[in-house]
């Protein structure tokens, strides 16, 4: 009787092995690596170039048949600013994410690559990169050919120099505005787009103080300087004089 309760009890540990040796097995020489369906950074402007203090690194979608175990991104900056790796953390389901503050890279602008390697419970891994650009400097004002002017009113030829560094994400618009104390009148200020001059590698407007009736004072010239990014230079470049 005992050994026919033995041969019972094998019989079943051997049916209970049969069953989890298989799914072991599948696991243990699992062949295919982690995939992501979706990779992308937060808040990039319509251009592609982002401008905020931090990013999210976010992949969706993340899957594989073991289960992921963890994910590594190692981001490569611009400038020699050097190389940072850092942890993702699963946010629910299968998306993983990292926001990166871009004072590690000290805010420098221009290319940055990213290799991310995916983990899974079998020892599998895949690698993948990631491109994205970034620009959080506002465009620079190097000279107008204009600062002062004592005159008796009209129009003038305004040729502005503007940049956005050689790895900025390039002047997008250049405006100029006239301004003038005016309290009868609406609107306060006359706006003109500045058209690029490539004879002279400036920024050329036309502004006129006979649109406020060329009425005697104090006139300010603003500019107004937007990158691709989305950043925006706001500066006064000129005061006019204007005199019977």
């Amino acid at each position: 009787m005992r050994k026919l309760k033995k041969g019972i009890t094998s019989i079943i540990l051997l049916a209970m092995l049969s069953m989890i040796m298989p799914a072991f097995a599948a696991g243990y020489d699992d062949p295919h690596p982690p995939t992501v369906s979706n990779v992308y950074i937060n808040t990039p402007s319509s251009t592609g170039w982002i401008k905020t203090a931090s990013i999210t690194f976010n992949l969706a979608n993340v899957q594989d048949p073991e289960g992921v175990l963890s994910i590594c991104a190692t981001i490569s900056g611009p400038d020699n600013q050097g190389s940072k790796m850092y942890w993702l953390t699963k946010n629910y389901f299968s998306n993983w994410s990292k926001t990166i503050n871009m004072a590690d890279f000290n805010y420098s602008c221009g290319y940055y690559n990213i290799t991310y390697i995916i983990y899974d419970n079998a020892g599998n891994f895949t690698t993948n990169y990631y491109m994205f650009r970034y620009d959080k400097s506002e465009p620079r004002f190097d000279y107008s050919n204009i600062s002062y002017l004592r005159y008796t009113g009209g129009a003038l030829d305004f040729y502005v120099f503007v940049n956005d560094g050689n790895s900025g994400s390039g002047i997008r618009r250049v405006r100029l505005v006239l301004n003038k104390r005016l309290p009868q009148l609406v609107p306060m200020d006359c706006s003109v787009d500045a058209v690029c001059d490539n004879d002279f590698g400036a920024y050329h407007a036309v502004l006129d103080t006979n649109y406020f009736g060329n009425t005697p004072g104090t006139y300010s010239v603003k500019l107004y300087a937007y990158d691709y990014a989305g950043n925006v230079l706001n500066k006064q470049i000129a005061t006019l004089e204007v005199v019977n």
